[in-house]
Formats: structure tokens, C-alpha cells, sequence
């Protein structure tokens, strides 16, 4: 047995082997008597768990979309407190408490962090879906008129390694991209100014156009996935390659998740928020974005090889069609031949030889001739 003194000063004996669950009981007890000193310990299962990574989709993905633009008006917003900033911050909390928001017991669990992750990588996606649905897939800043003007531009219309002409897709992802990079940088500033730090426009400017840089950076996974999905177009499925390619993929994609934001948590340090933590949450967001990264390449990658399965069974199916109806004869013998029947699909054995039908047409020919001159001759 285990002595402990109560917040009242009253004593309790709590036995030293009790299950989890008799802890959790007394926990819970506890914090219903003394609120400020014990917080309650919530029973999660697994029903409970799949429903928070089902309800995290469709709330990451409404979030991102307002996150981006969040950071468009921030970022033209000195201070970001106009009535349209306050609204986009306004529709972000009323989405966290509708009916998609976490429940309490599981606001910190990996299934609602990784539900939400994935419904933000689908917002990245939306762009080139709405393309391909257009009939703009695959086309470059080039090819489209309205996107000539930045087509040459390293970083926009190309990459910046290679000079590779970006797609439609890779630059609708960009789109969403630079301003959900600066809204991060833009709630890094208002819990700033919540605990009391000063923000000065030049400094919130900066930090702003930094977090459009980091932004950025959310384009390099994207990039290989659509990289990976255009040749699995190419092929069949095949499960080694996909797990290989999703395991490639997790590694790249938590790294960028972990890398920017300890780059969005140096920039606020470094400009307005000298106490703020710099790799508190690094762990959080790599698992995070490691199980989007994975589980978004294998279903993309597995989309891709069967989609090409059914394409090639298809094509073979046309084949052996044609192949068939080429081995059928269309005329078998004499009597299948019909005023109708195409003389080009009639057997050449049928006319004996190709020598003798060759006379038959001239004889025909020339009769014709000889008649067509003995009507003149009559006619004058």
C-alpha cells in the first residue's frame, strides 16, 4: 500500500499492483473532488480512435483551405486584426468546435493528429484534381496562356534545382502552399502578442515572408508523389516497389514537416518571441507527416498501377477481338455472297486466280469500251 496526502490534508492508501483501469477510476474520482490539482484520465478505444482519424479528414482539410487564405490576407494586413483576418481566425475555431472537432479525451491522440494531416494533404491535391477534371493534366505554365508570364521563373514556373517546367498540379499546389506557410507564421505572431510581446510592422513583415519561404518547402514530397503517380501509370502494381516508395516517401515527408517547423519557430524566435521553443513539438510533427506521406504514396501508387492494369486488360480484350474477327472469314462459299457483300472481302480463290481475275476486270473493261463507242457511233 502507498501513502498519499490529499490537497485537503486528508490521507489515502492506494494498493501498489492495481490494474490500469482501477488507476484511472481513482484518477478520475480524484479530479472530480479537486479539480485544480488532478485532471480526469479518458478511456479511448479503438471505435473511438478510427472516428476522430475519420473526422480529422474532413476538418484538415476545411482548415487548410481557410489557412491559405488566412495567409493572403495577413500577409497585406498590418497587425493582422481587420474584420476579414478576425472572421478567417473566427471560421478556424468554429471548425475546431462543430461537430468534426476532437473530442476532449482525444485532442492529443496520433489518430486525430493524423486524420488532420491527411485532410490537409488533400488540400494540396484539390488544385490539380480540379485541372485534370478541365483537361489541363500534365500541361505547364507554358502551355496554358493565363500562366505564360511566370513560366521561365525559377521557383514558380520551374524548379529551382533542375529548371524542370512545373505542372499544373505541382503549381496548384504551390498555390496553397506559400499562404498556408505564412498563416503559420501568422498564429506563431498572434500567440506572441497574447503572452504580451511587442511586434513591430517591419518585423511582422519579415517573419510573414519568411514563413512564404518555408512554405515552399511543402512542394518537395508533393512533388516526388506526383513524380511516383505518373510513372505508376506507366506499370503494374507491385506491392514491394509501393511499400519501398511509401517508406521513401514517410522519411521525406516527416523530415520537411519537422525541418519546417523548426524553421517557422526559428524565424519567430529570432524576430519577436526570443522564449519560444524551438524543437518542442519536432517529434509530433515528424510522426505526423511521415504517416500522411506513407499512406497518401501507396494509395496513389497503387491507384496508379491499377488503373493501368485495367487500361492494359482493355487494350488486350480489343486484341483478341480484332484478332478473332480477322480469322473469321466473312464469306465461306458461294452462297453466302450477296448483292450487298463488299467484293474486297470475297476470297481470291473464289475468282479461280488472281491472274484470270485480273483478265476477267480488263475483258469487262474494255467491253465497256467498245459499247460506250458503238453508242456514239449511233447517236451522231
Amino acid at each position: 500500500m502507498a501513502l498519499y496526502r490529499l490537497p485537503d490534508g486528508q490521507t489515502i492508501d492506494i494498493p501498489e499492483n492495481m490494474s490500469d483501469e482501477e488507476k484511472r477510476e481513482i484518477r478520475n474520482t480524484l479530479a472530480s473532488f479537486y479539480p485544480d490539482h488532478f485532471t480526469s484520465q479518458y478511456d479511448r478505444t479503438f471505435a473511438g480512435h478510427a472516428l476522430e482519424l475519420a473526422k480529422g479528414i474532413p476538418r484538415g482539410f476545411l482548415s487548410g483551405l481557410v489557412s491559405a487564405g488566412e495567409g493572403i490576407v495577413n500577409l497585406w494586413d498590418r497587425g493582422n486584426d481587420s474584420p476579414l483576418s478576425e472572421g478567417l481566425r473566427g471560421l478556424q475555431r468554429s471548425i475546431e468546435e462543430s461537430p468534426l472537432g476532437p473530442e476532449e479525451a482525444y485532442r492529443d491522440a496520433y489518430s486525430t493528429m493524423l486524420g488532420q494531416g491527411l485532410g490537409s494533404f488533400a488540400t494540396f491535391m484539390t488544385p490539380g484534381l480540379i485541372a485534370r477534371g478541365v483537361g489541363l493534366a500534365g500541361k505547364t505554365a507554358a502551355q496554358i496562356p493565363a500562366l505564360k508570364g511566370i513560366a521561365n521563373i525559377r521557383g514558380l514556373g520551374r524548379t529551382l534545382t533542375k529548371g524542370r517546367p512545373r505542372s499544373i498540379e505541382e503549381l496548384g499546389a504551390l498555390s496553397l502552399a506559400i499562404p498556408m506557410g505564412i498563416s503559420e507564421q501568422g498564429q506563431r505572431l498572434e500567440q506572441a502578442r497574447m503572452r504580451g510581446e511587442e511586434v513591430s510592422g517591419i518585423k511582422e513583415t519579415m517573419a510573414e515572408l519568411a514563413g512564404a519561404g518555408i512554405g515552399f518547402t511543402e512542394l518537395l514530397p508533393v512533388e516526388r508523389m506526383f513524380k511516383r503517380f505518373g510513372r505508376a501509370n506507366l506499370g503494374r502494381f507491385d506491392l514491394k516497389s509501393a511499400v519501398f516508395s511509401a517508406l521513401t516517401q514517410a522519411t521525406l515527408e516527416g523530415t520537411q514537416e519537422a525541418t519546417a517547423g523548426i524553421m517557422q519557430n526559428l524565424t519567430a524566435r529570432g524576430l519577436y518571441d526570443p522564449e519560444l521553443p524551438i524543437t518542442e513539438s519536432m517529434m509530433d510533427e515528424f510522426s505526423v507527416g511521415a504517416g500522411v506521406g506513407a499512406i497518401a504514396d501507396f494509395f496513389m501508387v497503387s491507384f496508379g498501377g491499377r488503373r493501368f492494369s485495367k487500361n492494359r486488360m482493355d487494350e488486350v480484350d480489343r486484341r483478341n477481338q480484332l484478332k478473332n474477327a480477322q480469322k473469321k472469314p466473312t464469306v465461306n462459299k458461294k452462297g453466302d455472297l450477296s448483292p450487298v457483300a463488299s467484293t474486297a472481302l470475297v476470297p481470291i480463290d473464289y475468282y479461280d486466280t488472281l491472274d484470270n481475275l485480273i483478265k476477267k476486270q480488263k475483258a469487262i473493261a474494255d467491253e465497256s469500251e467498245v459499247n460506250a463507242e458503238k453508242n456514239k457511233l449511233v447517236e451522231e
